[in-house]
């Protein structure tokens, strides 16, 4: 069985083969210049066998979304990311580049080349942005 719940933005719950991927989790009621009329309830988001983040825009890497998540949960982030994502208590980080291939719960994961800045404005990070093929 497969199924994408879309939960608002870039935010998709990805299930696969009995594995579950949470994309971009952004997840409060409002962040930056995205609003929504409630929070997603962690029910909603259910049980996950992990995280994907394409971009380090906060739009797409809340860390206040991702302390609502569990720490042991594998978060695959571009590269240069990693160091963010570990200060937010986060211990299974995988940092990746364009064509690198990793198994995530029962599924294989690419990371793929997205043209789109990937800035964390206006001191952070530059790292690349990445899609993802499950």
């Amino acid at each position: 069985m497969s199924r994408l719940t879309w939960l608002g933005h870039s935010t998709v719950v990805i299930e696969i083969d009995g594995t579950r991927l949470l994309t971009d989790p952004v997840l409060r009621r409002r962040v930056l210049h995205l609003r929504r009329s409630a929070a997603v309830e962690p029910s909603v988001v259910g049980a996950l066998d992990g995280i994907l983040v394409s971009h380090v825009h906060y739009d797409h890497l809340d860390l206040p979304s991702l302390a609502r998540l569990d720490p042991s949960l594998p978060i695959v982030v571009p590269c240069g990311a990693g160091s963010l994502v570990r200060r937010a208590g986060f211990e299974r980080v995988v940092e990746v580049a364009e064509d690198v291939e990793l198994v995530v719960g029962r599924v294989r994961v690419r990371a793929t080349h997205a043209l789109h800045d990937g800035s964390r404005r206006p001191f952070g990070l530059n790292t690349p942005s990445l899609g993802f093929v499950v």
